[in-house]
């Protein structure tokens, strides 16, 4: 493992010498424009805790795709209605679909809850 952090970080340097940051002109304000390279490879050097996270913890997954599928449902019902207009209705559904979500993770019924919420 140390190998390969170690190989990780050379080649990251290796990128950085082939696309170095530029340092600040004088006289001008905000900052330097960077090359899209070396804006990637300083956040692989920064970052590289977190990017090698799914490595050295295996409880974190690989990619981030369970995350995307649950945000998805709220993105197209937002396209496709257009938005929500009262705060109240956008609310009680991420309430609504929070239960449900947290439910099919923990193999329980969300109908079976959300009849008990809406019961009583």
């Amino acid at each position: 493992m140390n190998d390969l952090l170690h190989r990780y970080a050379e080649f990251v340097n290796f990128g950085l010498k082939s696309f170095p940051v530029q340092s600040h002109e004088k006289g001008k304000k905000g900052r330097q424009k960077q090359h899209e390279a070396t804006n990637l490879l300083v956040r692989l050097r920064d970052f590289k805790t977190e990017v090698w996270r799914f490595i050295t913890d295996w409880h974190v997954p690989f990619d981030n795709n369970q995350a995307e599928r649950m945000v998805r449902p709220v993105k197209v019902k937002i396209k496709v209605i257009g938005g929500f207009r009262p705060v109240g209705g956008s609310e009680a559904f991420c309430v609504i679909r929070s239960i449900w979500e947290t439910n099919k993770l923990n193999s329980v019924n969300p109908f079976d809850t959300l009849r008990c919420v809406f019961a009583g």
